[in-house]
C-alpha cells in the first residue's frame, strides 16, 4: 500500500473544498491512498467548519489544521508539509484554478519512478495584468533560478526524501520552488492550462504579489546586490568623467554649468542611488536577523 498526502492550504475557499475534496478522493486505489492535509490560514468566512465537516465524514481521509491567525500561503504549506508522513507529499491551491486531475497525473509519474513532478502552466486564463506581471517576474527569477518553468509552478510532488530534506531548510521568507530545484532532482514536467476562479475573489493584490516576487528575488539569488553593484559603478563612473570635463573647461577658462541646477541634481541622484542601494542591503539584513531569531513560520492551533 502506498500513501500520498496532499497539501492544499485555505484562505475563504469554503465553496470550493467539498468539490476539491470529492475529486481527490476518487482517485483513491486499493493499492493507493490519497490522504488531503487542508490547512485554513485565518479564514475570515466558514472555511474551518467545512473542513471539519469533511473530516467528520467516513468519505474523505482527511486532515484539518487551523492556523492561529493568517500567516500567508507559503506558511500555510509549510505548516501542512510539518504533518505529512506519507510516501510522497503534492501541494496544490483550493481554489480550483489547478485541475484536481493533475494529482492522479503527478502520482503516475510518481509510481513510474520520477522522485519530483512539477505543473507548469503553459497558460493561464487570469487577467492581462496578472498574467504579464507574472511572466515578467518569472523571467528575472529564471536568470538566477535554472530549470524553473517560464510561468513558475505552485503545484508540485515531491517524493519523502525532497519532503524531508524541505523541513531542514529555515527562514519565513523562502522561495520554495527554488529550494525544491537547489536539491538537484530533475522535475518531470506536466503542461497544464490555469483556469478560470469558480468561487470568491482571490486575496493576492498587487501589493502581495510584487512583495512574494521581491522576497523570491532576494532568497534565491544576489541579482540585486550584484546589479546594486554596477549601478554604483556607472554612477562613479559617470562622476570621474564629469570631474574631468569640468577640470578641462576650468583650465580653458570655460564654465560649462552655470548655477545650482548640477549640484542639485548630483546631490538627488547620488543621494537616491545611495538610500536605494542602503535599502536594499537593508532587505538581505532584515532576513538574516530574522533568520537568526528563528520565529515560527506558522502557530497551529487546532488539528483534526
Amino acid at each position: 500500500m502506498k500513501h500520498i498526502d496532499v497539501v492544499v492550504p485555505v484562505f475563504n475557499n469554503a465553496q470550493s473544498l467539498p468539490i476539491l475534496a470529492e475529486e481527490i478522493a476518487a482517485y483513491n486505489r486499493s493499492d493507493l491512498i490519497f490522504r488531503i492535509i487542508l490547512v485554513d490560514d485565518g479564514s475570515i468566512d466558514n472555511s474551518w467548519q467545512k473542513i471539519e465537516e469533511l473530516a467528520a465524514s467516513s468519505k474523505y481521509n482527511l486532515m484539518g489544521i487551523r492556523l492561529s491567525k493568517n500567516f500567508g500561503q507559503l506558511s500555510a504549506m509549510k505548516a501542512g508539509y510539518s504533518m505529512a508522513d506519507a510516501d510522497a507529499v503534492i501541494s496544490i491551491s483550493a481554489d480550483l484554478q489547478d485541475p484536481s486531475d493533475l494529482v492522479r497525473q503527478m502520482a503516475e509519474l510518481w509510481e513510474a519512478g520520477r522522485p519530483f513532478v512539477v505543473c507548469a502552466r503553459k497558460n493561464r486564463q487570469d487577467k492581462f495584468l496578472i498574467k504579464m506581471t507574472s511572466l515578467i517576474a518569472y523571467k528575472i527569477l529564471g536568470l538566477e533560478v535554472p530549470g524553473i518553468p517560464k510561468g513558475g509552478f505552485d503545484t508540485f510532488l515531491m517524493n519523502r526524501n525532497i519532503h524531508q530534506k524541505l523541513l531542514t531548510l529555515k527562514g519565513r521568507f523562502n522561495f520554495l520552488q527554488a529550494d525544491l530545484l537547489s536539491f538537484g532532482f530533475t522535475p518531470a514536467v506536466i503542461e497544464y492550462e490555469r483556469v478560470e476562479r469558480k468561487f470568491g475573489k482571490s486575496g493576492y493584490n498587487f501589493r502581495k504579489r510584487y512583495r512574494n516576487f521581491i522576497d523570491g528575488l532576494v532568497d534565491s539569488s544576489y541579482l540585486i546586490i550584484r546589479l546594486a553593484t554596477r549601478i554604483g559603478l556607472v554612477v562613479a563612473l559617470l562622476g570621474v568623467i564629469l570631474t574631468v570635463v569640468l577640470i578641462i573647461a576650468r583650465f580653458r577658462g570655460q564654465a560649462p554649468f552655470n548655477g545650482f541646477t548640477l549640484i542639485a541634481s548630483s546631490v538627488l541622484v547620488v543621494g537616491g542611488v545611495q538610500i536605494t542601494l542602503t535599502g536594499i542591503l537593508g532587505s538581505y539584513i532584515w532576513r538574516i536577523y530574522d533568520a537568526i531569531r528563528e520565529r515560527p513560520a506558522f502557530t497551529i492551533e487546532k488539528v483534526i
